[in-house]
């Protein structure tokens, strides 16, 4: 899904993956963690919201990791791609 079906989705889901550390990215993960998803972002750099102040990033950082999400940093998304057989739901990220 983009960001303008996640903000319309009309369920929960188990999981998500949010592929940036942009501010759009970090929001998105943030109401989807706080709503009961079990959230992954994978970044590209070193950091959250690297347009900022660092300690913005890192303040953030630590109260998603605290939530229990997963937080990649230094991961490249070559493709993303619907999984044969799956419900229409589910991606595979490689």
């Amino acid at each position: 899904m983009d960001n303008r079906e996640a903000t319309s989705a009309d369920r929960v889901p188990r999981r998500l993956v949010v592929v940036d550390a942009g501010v759009v990215a970090v929001e998105l993960a943030t109401a989807w963690q706080a709503l009961g998803s079990q959230v992954t972002l994978l970044v590209r750099g070193d950091g959250l919201l690297t347009r900022m102040e660092p300690f913005a990033g890192e303040l953030v950082a630590d109260g998603l990791r605290e939530a229990g999400a997963d937080i990649r940093l230094g991961t490249e998304v070559v493709s993303v791609e619907r999984r044969p057989g799956g419900s229409g739901d589910e991606v595979r990220v490689t």
